[in-house]
């Protein structure tokens, strides 16, 4: 802002707000007198010779006193009067701050009316004109005089110029005097009125940061300057301290609110000790002062550090980690590193476990952890831990007791054979481990498991449990290998395994063979046969002996008779009369010895129907009963009889004679009419048929009993009681009936035996609640009438039903089939069937271990079939369910009626055999010219892969394995294993010796894997791919499935694309037609299928065929005018090519 030049302005400000805007001058004159006014300026101030010092905006503001005027001045000045222009008036203080004090004062209208005057006359010489404020304290002597420039801000409406001042560097709380004055060359200084004020205080101002007069390790000692009091005299400090941050600058840029950090001092003194520090650590300190007015700004932060000490005492020693013979010892920091850090620790052991401690340094290093090893088990040890900075060591840790680690003991020596080793068992022996690991091995377990053909048979089996170091096995299978192994057990668990050692049993004699079975089987002959037994033991079976097992003494004892003995195996038994029973059983012979005899079979001759029984005597026994008797035939055909047939009938007459069933004579016949003539003839009946009649005979029926009743009818059911009533009978003979009698049959299957008709009811009432019936069963119930001349017939049976319930458990549960891969079962009806009909069966199977499967089956306990699957469901009285080859299965059966699942029937186990390699037919050219003739032919295998061997090395070494002996051509061999290949020899003998071994044939055998591999073809490409039907908007498309049967069934993948685009999935399906629908009208598609299979196998794509969809269809009218227009340029045409040959 440009200051001290006074002149009339061209404009007035409109607004109050430009106040402090200020106005100059030099804004109402020329650019031209703008530049000469400026540098006149210059050189007056040069040479001014009186100066008054000023502090306002840290200048020095100068009073010019030479009589020189800026030249736009001169004409106005010229012409003014003589006597000085008005004073300016009081200046007015219109506010105060602790930064700055703004004055405003008026210059007279008649200096602006001069100034005017001197514009319009542009004279070349004038007087210059300055107005400022000047400030001098009242109670100082010789005090500086601050002078401030004004400048103008506002014209008042009296024509009046406001000028204004800002005051920034006066002394706070001091008493000044102010007063304006305008100065010109001419009349020097004129002075207004002045005016008293006094200078606000405020806070004082901000300190310096504090210093660090003394220090220690736990304390430290600060003193800071004095701050200027600004108005008022300092009466409290306050000092703040904090934990260093960050890398400890001092930024005093970043405004950190007071009281973030913790107050420690707080009082007038400009010193204090600060204690309860941290040795060694860093800190930030700031100070602030107070008057009267309030709180100076924060010093700047400072940093101050304690001095450093040794670490605080470690927690003690840990075990992180333990093991056999090691143990991870770790340890943790000392809260307090002492303010350096720490560079190493001193870890100390003491084994002796004396009152005494000899500590030993294990380790010395800066890590925190460290392995001790080897540690002895169960030994005890101490230990301690201190740390090391650079000032020096902390104290020990507390002392930390930790023992080695024991364990199970290291392996046994491995199985070996001690002696005495049969067919069937061994004894074994073994060494102690060579560690305990702190326990005494307390007992040894041996495990078993079975080797054939070089692989192991299931898992291994503990065969001994106990303190000694031998053994005895036993109920082992001759001529078999056996793998053994040993752990060792002590109070601290079980080693590992002892190296594995096979052991082989030696031979004997052959097992038992299947029973024998029918070959043919007619009246007075029986022919059975038999097969080799399963196991040989180590020898071939050279003949067979077949017994015949004869009970004695009613059944309490048994005989065995050699009825054959020979190599074949066959035989045939002559004169047996029919239906006679023969018990036989088969032994196998080889080099070790006989055999034991395998499970008896018996066999019974062929029967036939019974002969003709002969009637005693047949006699009327009361009215309307007769009792006939008859003797059994001297025949019975070799089957028991069951049955004998009566046949009563009316003579004379044409009623519907009485035919009765019985088991034994004599029989009594109801029913008659009293004083009749009867004709009876008996016939006898077996298992195989109906024998011949009797003679008849004639007899005359008694008077008597009253005719039986109607059925009894039921009038109420429940599940174990059914409600009855009955009528009087029709006719009484003669008689009124005195009682009734109801009597109950429970229904039972023609397999069961039935226990007869029980009275249940003897009285005059006619109603009766039969209680006690088993839930869901069917009863017959009926009732007859007696007189005084007897009881007359029973009713009709009325059968009744008790609420159905669900049925019991199936019966005869039985495998009839075992294979690699499926289990068939056939089974019986339920004896109960919940009074409804079964209508299916489930057949639930579980997967077990051999271990528990062998736990189930000994124990012979009912199990549940919670964990089991369905794998079969359907009215079947039999079916085949899907297996894994050697596994372990048990099987219930669950019977299913309308009410629901009944109770399952006891499960039955079953294991499938091991995969077996499909039989190879290898067969050979007999010898030429052998003289005498070959009697036998010697067929062996050797794996491939083995050293090659010459005839001789074959049989001095035995490498070979024997296939067959015998004097044909031809064999199946089943013994080679899959996946393998052989060398296959064969070499002829007869009277004179041994002949030469032919020479190799190899014999390659697929696995099972390679065999499914080759199995899992692709399925065949689908044909005839074409279109059905086509509409505007959907395409029928049909294939057909390509060639090859026995393949599981096929899913077909449809796809179609339109035009050139690319191919789509529209259907998955197994059908071979499918209707693609939403395609766009007239419009082409290209489709193709392929084939895929479960396994995840396809085939490849069908060529690519092209079909359209139809086009919209035109209107009637638009057709019929393509019509008539196609049948005019016909006959346009037409008449051209007449008009041409014209």
């Amino acid at each position: 802002m440009k200051k001290g030049f006074l002149c009339a302005p061209k404009e007035t400000p409109k607004q109050s707000g430009e106040l402090n805007k200020g106005r100059d001058a030099e804004s109402f004159i020329t650019d031209t007198e703008k530049e000469n006014h400026m540098m006149e300026k210059e050189k007056a101030f040069e040479s001014n010779d009186g100066k008054i010092k000023s502090r306002a905006n840290g200048s020095t503001a100068e009073v010019v006193k030479q009589e020189k005027v800026a030249p736009a001045l001169a004409p106005a000045l010229a012409q003014a009067p003589v006597a000085p222009p008005p004073p300016p008036s009081s200046p007015e203080m219109v506010s105060s701050s602790a930064e700055r004090l703004v004055f405003q004062w008026k210059v007279q209208a008649e200096t602006v009316k001069a100034v005017q005057e001197a514009e319009q006359k542009q004279a070349e010489d004038c007087h210059t004109l300055d107005t400022y404020l000047a400030l001098t304290e009242c109670s100082a002597k010789n005090s500086e005089t601050i002078v401030c420039q004004g400048a103008c801000c506002e014209k008042t409406a009296d024509g009046h110029l406001m000028f204004q001042t800002e005051v920034t560097n006066f002394r706070f709380a001091v008493n000044y005097k102010a007063v304006a004055c305008i100065k010109t060359n001419k009349w020097k200084v004129v002075e207004g009125q002045g005016i008293e004020i006094e200078s606000p205080g405020t806070t004082p101002s901000r300190p310096e940061a504090p210093s660090v007069s003394g220090k220690g390790k736990n304390h430290l000692k600060l003193k800071w300057t004095p701050p200027e009091a600004r108005g008022s005299p300092v009466n409290l400090y306050e000092v703040e301290l904090r934990a260093l941050e960050g890398d400890g600058a001092d930024d005093d840029d970043t405004f950190v609110p007071w009281g973030s950090a913790m107050l420690v001092h707080k009082s007038p003194d400009c010193k204090c000790e600060v204690k309860s520090l941290k040795p060694g650590t860093a800190y930030q300190t700031r100070v602030r002062a107070f008057n009267r007015y309030g709180a100076s700004q924060p010093s700047p932060w400072v940093c101050v550090v304690t001095s450093a000490t040794v670490p605080m005492q470690p927690p003690p020693p840990y075990v992180s980690q333990v093991g056999l013979e090691w143990m991870l010892i770790a340890w943790q920091p000392p809260e307090d590193d002492g303010g350096t850090t720490i560079n190493r620790y001193s870890l100390e052991v003491d084994e002796t476990l004396e009152e005494t401690p000899q500590f030993t340094v294990q380790y010395n290093g800066p890590e925190k952890q460290f392995l001790m090893k080897p540690v002895v088990c169960g030994r005890k040890y101490r230990f301690r831990v201190r740390a090391f900075n650079a000032v020096g060591c902390s104290q020990f840790s507390n002392v930390m007791e930790a023992s080695g680690v024991c364990g199970a003991p290291s392996p046994p020596g491995p199985v070996q054979l001690a002696g005495n080793l049969t067919a069937h068992g061994m004894t074994l022996t073994w060494t102690p481990p060579m560690k305990d690991n702190g326990s005494a091995v307390q007992l040894y377990q041996v495990a078993m498991r079975r080797i054939l053909d070089g692989m192991p048979m299931g898992y291994f089996e503990i065969v001994y449990n106990g303190p000694e170091l031998v053994c005895e096995v036993g109920r082992l299978f001759p001529a078999c290998v056996y793998e053994f192994c040993v752990v060792a057990i002590s109070a601290l668990g079980t080693s590992a395994p002892s190296p594995s050692t096979c052991i082989s049993t030696a031979g004997a004699p052959p097992g038992p063979p299947p029973p024998p079975f029918v070959l043919q089987n007619e009246v007075g002959k029986l022919t059975v046969g038999w097969t080799l037994p399963d196991i040989c033991n180590g020898a071939p079976v050279t003949s067979f002996r077949v017994e015949r097992i004869v009970s004695d003494d009613g059944g309490r004892s048994c005989t065995r008779e050699l009825v054959h003995e020979g190599s074949s195996i066959c035989f045939s038994f002559q004169g047996l009369a029919p239906g006679s029973a023969i018990t036989l059983s088969v032994s196998a012979i080889n080099m070790y010895g006989i055999g034991p005899s395998s499970l008896p079979a018996t066999f019974v001759t062929p029967c036939t129907p019974p002969g003709r029984p002969a009637i005693s005597q047949a006699s009327a026994c009361g009215a309307g009963r007769a009792t006939i008797h008859w003797n059994a035939p001297e025949e019975d055909g070799g089957s028991p009889i069951t049955l004998y047939k009566v046949y009563v009938h009316l003579k004379g007459s044409s009623q519907e004679p009485i035919q009765v069933l019985t088991e034994s004579s004599p029989l009594t016949v109801d029913s008659l009419s009293p004083g009749s003539i009867y004709v009876v003839k008996v016939l006898a009946m077996n298992s195989f048929g109906n024998g011949d009649w009797s003679e008849p005979l004639k007899f005359s029926s008694d008077p008597g009993a009253p005719a039986a009743p109607e059925s009894p009818e039921i009038t109420r059911v429940t599940s174990q009681s059914v409600m009855l009533s009955w009528q009087p009978p029709v006719r009484t003979n003669g008689a009124d009936v005195e009682e009734f009698s109801l009597q109950m049959l429970e229904v039972v299957s023609s397999l069961q035996a039935s226990a007869g008709f029980q009275t249940m009811y003897t009285g005059s009432l006619r109603c009766f609640e039969v209680m006690g019936l088993r839930p869901g069963t069917s009863y017959k119930f009926r009732v007859c009438a007696k007189n005084a001349a007897g009881q007359g017939p029973y009713s009709i049976p009325a059968i009744g039903t008790t609420d159905a319930v669900p049925p019991g458990p199936p019966l005869a549960v039985t495998l009839t089939g075992v294979t690699t891969s499926s289990l068939k079962v056939k089974w019986s009806p339920p004896a109960f069937e919940g009074g409804s009909p079964v209508t299916s069966y489930s057949v639930l199977v579980a997967e077990l271990a051999d271990d528990r499967a062998d736990d189930r089956a000994g124990k012979g306990k009912k199990q549940s079939p919670g964990g089991a699957k369905e794998a079969w469901r359907g009215s079947a009285m039999s079916c085949k369910v899907k297996a894994a080859p050697d596994t372990q299965y048990e099987i219930f059966l669950v019977a299913h009626n309308v009410i629901g699942p009944g109770v399952p029937a006891p499960s039955v186990f079953a294991k499938t055999p091991q995969q077996q390699a499909a039989p190879v037919r290898v067969s050979w050219l007999p010898c030429k010219d052998a003289n005498p003739p070959v009697r036998c032919f010697k067929l062996v295998a050797e794996e491939l892969g083995s050293a090659n061997r010459d005839s001789q090395s074959l049989e001095e070494e035995e490498a070979a394995k024997e296939l067959y002996v015998g004097s044909g051509t031809s064999t199946d061999v089943t013994s080679l294993v899959p996946g393998c290949s052989y060398n296959l020899f064969v070499m002829a003998e007869n009277d004179v010796g041994r002949g030469a071994w032919s020479l190799p044939t190899l014999v390659q055998l697929k696995s099972i894997q390679e065999k499914k591999k080759s199995r899992e073809l692709p399925p065949p490409v689908p044909a005839d791919l074409k279109l059905e039907k086509a509409t505007r908007t959907s395409l029928k498309l049909s294939w057909t499935p390509g060639g090859g049967e026995g393949r599981e069934r096929e899913t077909f993948q449809l796809e179609i694309a339109e035009g050139s685009g690319s191919f789509e999935c529209v259907y998955t399906g197994t059908d071979t037609s499918f209707t693609v629908m939403k395609l766009k009208n007239n419009c082409r598609y290209r489709a193709r299928v392929k084939a895929m299979t479960k396994s995840g196998s396809a085939s490849r794509y069908t060529e690519e065929q092209s079909f359209k969809t139809l086009a919209p269809v035109e209107s009637k009218w638009r057709t019929h005018a393509l019509s008539i227009l196609a049948v005019l340029v016909l006959v346009v045409l037409v008449y051209g090519l007449l008009r041409s040959n014209e």
